[in-house]
């Protein structure tokens, strides 16, 4: 019985070191200087966030903008006796960065590690936002991808006679996306937002003394000149774990108060309303509408929907989007073919519009009726025919009535909101009467002729009988 306890003890036993000796090495983003240790291996890999905080006029869901962002690691060479003390007063020194130790990958599908890496954003699925003009914090609402970083120890060490020690190795990573990808995507940064962030490996010999095994690294930013971290390295609040929203801050003057300076992407929304009015106006008739949108600025696909009263899904078929380079996108047509039609009382609203986006609309009448048009914008009437400031116009039979121009959509209280009325009054009957009393005219006159010379040719008839 003992023997048989022991036998199942020393199995369940065997069974936990085997366990632990398969679970995989951690190793902590928050190093303290190094001085935290954990599981030394020869290859480390973790990944770091890169956030984009959303907006909305009314705090719908969105889709997170189309944009590329592009990243690059690379050795700091380093000049000068630079140093890092920990707690314990141990003064280490910091080493150049060896070149191809530290790899980074991007998210494609079959993404490979290398000196640069791309993150792409535009995952075609609606995201919660934050209400426009709320202030960025930690727990705003975001998107974000995850970029990979590889550190390889051997790498380090080096290969044939001569190796490199151990210590700390500097590397620096680096955010070069463009200015204009960003604009052209519809995304905000901060004058102060830090483009660079610096890792400090740190390794260690191995257990037989013939390699280095790393047991931990820093992330951190700095506002020091290049080779100089040393002062800011031992400053906690400098350490980062990436470009996310946690991580990105600066300080606000004369205060102890910092300020979340992430990337943003805001966006608006805008609602085409109808409303038919007068005693003749069909209010049961479906109008036509065309609606186009143009942005100067964004011209990367930015992804919007549209939902259409009476519709029985939230959006279209294929998302209303140009192709990447254009700034127009047209929904409906000034025909009696287009996909929206309104009714008295439908809308047709669209959500997650970038800014500096402009729209212009358009209406069919596909009635035999000729209605007079006025449009508002926000509760102002619009000047429908420039040359005459007309706030309204008559449109006929087939005939198109409309904005002339486009308006601005960047209303940040709420959504913009379009508005289009048709009025038909009945017809006068007075009015009637009067257009129909030259012709009432001449037949009376025309009877009166008549009956003279019926009489005259009957008192001939007399005459001549005489």
């Amino acid at each position: 019985m003992t023997k048989t306890l022991i036998n199942k003890a020393f199995a369940s036993m065997t069974a936990l070191f085997a366990a632990a000796a398969m679970a995989a090495p951690t190793i902590s983003a928050y190093a303290a200087n190094g001085t935290t240790l954990a599981t030394p291996d020869t290859s480390t890999t973790f990944t770091i966030s890169k956030d984009i905080v959303l907006f909305n006029v009314d705090g719908s869901d969105i889709y997170e903008p189309n944009v590329v962002y592009d990243y690059s690691i690379a050795p700091v060479t380093i000049a000068g006796n630079v140093t890092i003390t920990d707690e314990n007063e141990n003064v280490v020194a910091v080493r150049s960065g060896i070149a191809n130790a530290v790899t980074i990958k991007g998210n494609a599908a079959n993404a490979a590690y290398g000196s640069t890496a791309s993150l792409t954003f535009g995952v075609d699925t609606k995201t919660d936002t934050n209400d426009e003009g709320a202030t960025v914090t930690n727990d705003s609402k975001r998107v974000d991808e995850e970029l990979g970083i590889k550190i390889d120890a051997a790498v380090i060490y080096g290969t044939g006679e001569t190796h490199n020690p151990p210590g700390v190795y500097r590397y620096k990573l680096s955010d070069e996306t463009t200015t204009a990808s960003l604009e052209e995507a519809g995304i905000t940064r901060n004058a102060d937002y830090d483009e660079d962030i610096y890792l400090d490996v740190y390794t260690k010999l191995n257990e037989n003394g013939n390699g280095l095994v790393v047991y931990g690294y820093t992330l951190f930013k700095s506002s020091s000149e290049e080779g100089s971290q040393n002062t800011s390295v031992t400053t906690t609040t400098n350490k980062v774990t990436g470009y996310d929203v946690e991580s990105e801050t600066k300080s606000i003057p004369d205060t102890t108060d910092t300020e979340i300076i992430s990337d943003q992407y805001h966006t608006y929304n805008v609602e085409i309303q109808k409303k038919v009015t007068g005693s003749l106006g069909n209010k049961d008739n479906e109008f036509p509408f065309q609606i186009v949108l143009t942005n100067d600025t964004v011209k990367s696909a930015a992804d919007f929907y549209w939902i259409q009263t009476g519709d029985t899904g939230t959006t279209p078929s294929a998302l209303p989007k140009p192709d990447s380079g254009a700034n127009t996108v047209t929904l409906g047509s000034a025909a009696a073919s287009s996909d929206i039609t309104l009714k008295n009382g439908d809308t047709c609203l669209i959500t997650g519009l970038p800014a500096g986006t402009k729209v212009q609309v358009t209406e069919f009448n596909n009635t035999g009726d000729t209605y007079t048009v006025s449009v508002e914008h926000n509760g102002t009437a619009l000047d429908l025919d420039a040359a005459t400031d007309k706030k309204s116009v008559k449109a006929a039979a087939s005939q198109t009535a409309g904005m002339p121009g486009t308006e601005n959509v960047d209303k940040t209280e709420s959504k913009d909101v379009i508005e289009f009325t048709n009025e038909l009054n009945d017809i006068s009957v007075t009015g009637l009467l009067f257009s129909i009393a030259p012709f009432a005219f001449i037949a009376a006159a025309g009877a009166a002729l008549l009956g003279l010379f019926m009489r005259n040719k009957k008192n001939g008839n007399t005459e001549d009988r005489i």
